[in-house]
């Protein structure tokens, strides 16, 4: 669920036994929630109250213009909190129960951004942002990257110490040639196209890894500048930092600017070389 080769903060929180601890605009009491990314690949968050719940936050009426700041907690049994920033509820149905036959309130709300610390006091080796729209062609990329897969069986056949154990192990590898290494004021980083995977809705997702941990504002400028050079327009999603043995210590998501998800569909075009008009 955390691995390093997919943005996980979505499957994270829903199968990770997070409950709402401060519900900011959302209607209130929570009976269950879920966060998924939507077409668009904005972040909505869609809660079932009782059909009485309410939310204290003061309406503000339709077309009004202003930065939404309202937040929301989510805590889970370990003790991981996710704070939720830039809550909007949007729209709200209802509907009927059918095992007690009650009214239940069904409300969406988008979210601008999360955040989560998973590990306290462990220092950050490794950071990873999130991108979509990184594709593997037109370009020659010049690093590979290769993948090792191992998975163990074990199977006990009889009945207590009478019996036998047996072991197996299956092995893949695998390679493809799409990554690059660049260093940047003495940063390396990776710039790896990841390719499409079956379980995610993501078209061309890709990453830059950091060896360290870098501010959000070098980071930032290394994505504009990657973008620029590639001719196209990295989305950003968000980020995870890892500790040296690749155990995740905090991630934040974000709903992505995508144009709808129209930056799949411009055409690529990388920066053109500029000289001086020759005379004839």
């Amino acid at each position: 669920m955390t691995g390093w080769d997919h943005e996980f903060a979505v499957p994270f929180i829903n199968e990770g036994q997070f409950y709402v601890t401060d519900p900011g605009p959302l209607r209130d009491p929570v009976l269950s929630f879920s966060l998924r990314r939507d077409r668009a690949l904005d972040l909505i968050l869609e809660t079932r109250t009782t059909a009485d719940a309410k939310s204290t936050t003061r309406e503000h009426p339709s077309g009004t213009v202003r930065f939404a700041t309202e937040c929301a907690s989510l805590e889970n049994i370990g003790g991981v909190k996710v704070k939720l920033t830039g809550v909007i509820p949007y729209r709200v149905s209802t509907s009927i129960n059918p095992r007690t036959g009650e009214g239940e309130h069904v409300e969406e709300a988008k979210i601008h951004s999360l955040e989560a610390v998973v590990r306290n006091g462990v220092e950050a080796r490794h950071t990873i942002d999130w991108l979509e729209n990184l594709p593997t062609s037109p370009f020659v990329w010049p690093n590979f990257v290769e993948t090792n897969t191992e998975t163990a069986t074990t199977r006990r056949i009889g009945l207590g110490d009478d019996g036998i154990m047996l072991f197996g192990k299956d092995t893949g590898k695998s390679s493809s040639r799409t990554a690059a290494k660049i260093v940047v004021a003495g940063a390396e980083m990776y710039i790896c196209a990841l390719g499409r995977r079956d379980d995610n809705d993501l078209v061309k997702p890709g990453c830059i890894i950091y060896v360290g941990n870098p501010d959000e504002e070098f980071r930032k400028k290394v994505r504009i500048a990657v973008s620029f050079a590639l001719g196209v327009c990295l989305v950003d999603l968000g980020s995870a930092a890892y500790s040296k043995d690749w155990e995740i210590i905090s991630f934040s998501s974000r709903s992505a600017y995508s144009i709808d998800l129209k930056v799949l569909d411009l055409v690529i075009l990388p920066p053109a070389p500029l000289a001086r008009a020759m005379a004839a």
